[in-house]
């Protein structure tokens, strides 16, 4: 749980600072540390992929970030919510 939050935490920072490439990384890494645990990957699963969407939007990424809100639209229908209001930075 620790690599969660701290790639988290790290992400947040580099995405406040608009260091875009390091936030992404940071995010990514956040991601796949959530993915090793089964309980925590509805909701912070989706608010990591906001985060990485709002990246990719701000790098001009059009069609990856498109790709993303695919999977994001994917993983909340199981959830039965709906979606992320916010992301973490």
């Amino acid at each position: 749980m620790e690599e969660v939050r701290l790639a988290i935490t790290r992400a947040k920072v580099f995405h406040i600072k608009r260091d875009w490439e390091s936030a992404f990384q940071c995010w990514t890494e956040a991601m796949q540390a959530v993915n090793q645990f089964t309980l925590t990957k509805g909701h912070t699963t989706r608010t990591i992929f906001l985060s990485i969407c709002d990246i990719l939007r701000r790098q001009g990424q059009h069609e990856l970030e498109l790709k993303s809100r695919d999977q994001l639209t994917t993983l909340e229908k199981p959830a039965g919510t709906g979606g992320s209001l916010y992301w973490i930075a």
